[in-house]
C-alpha cells in the first residue's frame, strides 16, 4: 500500500529506507498519452524531462541520438509502503509479534468461539 510523506519512512524490521513509488515515462512516441507516460517530445537532459513530465526524474535511459528514450519519475512524496521495505520483512515482523503474544481482536474472538464449541 503506498504511503505519502515528506520524510522517507524506514522499514520497521531492518531499518532500511523504504523505496520511492516510481513510474516510467517514454519519449518520442508517435502519439502523446500523458496518463500512460508516453510523450512525443524527446528531451535532451534530465531537467528538460522533469519539466515535461512535471515530476522528479530519478533515472534515465539515453537514445543513440543523445536524447532521452525513457525516465523513471517520482512525485516527491509517495513511497511503496509505510512500514516495510518488503513483504518478507512484514511477514518476519508479524511472526516475531505473534511469538511475543501480540494478536488482533479477531483472533481472541475466534479462540473464545472455539472454546465455547468444545464445552
Amino acid at each position: 500500500m503506498t504511503y505519502k510523506s515528506t520524510l522517507q519512512p524506514l522499514c520497521r524490521y531492518c531499518g532500511k529506507p523504504i523505496a520511492k513509488e516510481t513510474r516510467g515515462a517514454w519519449f518520442g512516441r508517435l502519439t502523446a498519452n500523458h496518463s500512460s507516460g508516453d510523450y512525443r517530445q524527446k528531451p535532451r537532459s534530465m531537467e528538460e524531462a522533469a519539466k515535461l513530465v512535471g515530476k522528479q526524474v530519478v533515472s534515465v535511459r539515453w537514445d543513440d541520438d543523445g536524447t532521452l528514450f525513457s525516465a523513471t519519475t517520482w512525485d516527491g512524496e509517495t513511497y511503496v509502503d509505510e512500514f516495510f521495505c518488503s513483504n518478507q520483512h512484514a511477514r518476519y515482523m508479524g511472526a516475531k509479534a505473534a511469538k511475543m503474544g501480540y494478536r488482533m481482536p479477531a483472533y481472541d474472538q475466534a479462540e473464545l468461539a472455539r472454546k465455547e464449541k468444545v464445552k
